[in-house]
């Protein structure tokens, strides 16, 4: 059998069973080089989850998946004959990339576009359909988790003369934007956290029509702890910093 598997790779031709094996796992690995952010996403009958980290924050958000939702993965990756897509390596440095691992029937299969190594141009097509149905599963599972916190600008932080920008950073994975240049002055915002760690950076710049180089008057980053007993934020500006306030202990680190 292993021979027959062997010739069969070697001809370019999928040796990965038609139906889900009872092992069958996979796990995507997404990291911004040498940026401290990145996350990881892992989808199995067992445990299933999405991690990330960016700078002192980090989460992990755990989910599950039904035999339907994984027989749906499982056959995206052997439509895309995942185990044979091809890489090369080329001479780079401080790239990031995604990486994607599946376990199935015993063996170890990893497909990388990261750092030296290359999906070749032929093949990319198809490492993008099982990456992107990958993402989107996760995303549906933990979209539906998120809590939705207002959070109160002070005035201080909304005048004539300064923008504010807010910016939640869930590793890359999901993030959410707030720009009062764009979406006008609001003296509070609904914005959608994990429970656990989140990271949030904020800062006021200097208002008009240049879009480069404007002063900053105050900025900040912050991992925002979310629990279940959170119920609001207090976004306020004290000298050059923008301070991040609960109400709760323990919450909100800088």
């Amino acid at each position: 059998m292993f021979i027959i598997s062997f010739w069969l790779t070697l001809l370019g031709c999928s040796t990965m069973p038609k139906e889900r094996p009872n092992d069958f796992s996979i796990r995507l690995s997404d990291h911004g080089g040498m940026l401290p952010s990145g996350y990881s996403i892992e989808l199995s009958n067992d445990s299933s989850y999405i991690e990330y980290h960016v700078f002192n924050a980090r989460n992990k958000v755990y989910f599950q998946l039904t035999d339907k939702e994984l027989d749906n993965i499982y056959q995206v990756c052997v439509k895309q004959k995942f185990d044979i897509i091809k890489e090369k390596k080329e001479m780079v440095y401080d790239r990031g990339g995604t990486s994607i691992n599946l376990n199935a029937n015993g063996k170890h299969i990893q497909k990388s576009d990261a750092g030296t190594s290359f999906i070749r141009k032929k093949h990319a097509k198809r490492f993008g359909k099982v990456e992107g149905m990958i993402r989107k599963m996760a995303r549906e599972k933990t979209d539906v988790l998120k809590r939705i916190i207002p959070v109160h600008i002070a005035d201080s932080l909304l005048t004539d003369s300064t923008f504010l920008h807010i910016h939640v950073n869930q590793g890359g994975f999901t993030s959410f934007g707030f720009n009062s240049e764009k979406d006008g002055e609001q003296n509070q915002i609904e914005v959608p956290f994990y429970l656990g760690d989140n990271h949030v950076s904020a800062s006021l710049v200097e208002a008009g029509e240049k879009k480069y180089r404007r002063q900053v008057f105050a900025t900040n980053q912050f991992t925002v702890h979310i629990a279940d007993s959170t119920q609001q934020l207090y976004l306020q500006k004290e000298g050059e910093q923008i301070i991040l306030n609960s109400g709760e202990n323990n919450e909100v680190k800088e």
